[in-house]
């Protein structure tokens, strides 16, 4: 036989899973029902604020300007930077804006991260997972990223 409390536990078990307490849905990003996203600003780069080169070498140097990670509560989002690019041999330093689907999976507090490739053309992409980190309430804490400087230091804006 077993005792009241028991018989409370497992219900309200039952009545978490049955409202879709084993999926993705995180209850700080929101409702999946309503499409409620969450919006992460990038404000550091290793430890520099914005703008900051995220990647450097003796031929080119990357600063970014902008970087914005909207996550959704079912797993997907989108990601929208704004770089200035500068390389060794060109006069005039194009800015460009890069926009990339992306899905995501939590493990407690950690995330990972998978940007959709979309070049087709020298199918350039690399496996994933291409982020990881910690995301808290507040704030996305990436401590790798490929090819950037890390950590990448993202604030949680709007609510």
């Amino acid at each position: 036989m077993r005792c009241r409390w028991e018989r409370r536990a497992l219900a309200l078990a039952a009545g978490v899973l049955a409202c879709g307490g084993g999926g993705p849905f995180t209850p700080d990003l929101g409702d999946p029902r309503t499409g409620e996203t969450a919006v992460f600003v990038l404000r550091t780069v290793a430890g520099e604020p914005l703008p900051a080169a995220w990647i450097a070498n003796e031929d080119v140097t990357i600063t970014v300007r902008a970087d914005t990670i909207r996550l959704r509560s079912d797993g997907t989002g989108t990601r929208v930077v704004v770089e200035h690019v500068a390389e060794q041999n060109q006069p005039v330093a194009p800015e460009r804006s890069v926009q990339a689907s992306l899905e995501y999976r939590m493990s407690g507090e950690r995330i990972e991260i998978d940007l959709t490739c979309d070049d087709v053309i020298l199918q350039l992409c690399v496996a994933p997972p291409h982020l990881l980190g910690v995301r808290t309430r507040d704030a996305l804490e990436l401590d790798h990223a490929l090819n950037y400087r890390v950590p990448l230091r993202y604030e949680r804006v709007g609510r």
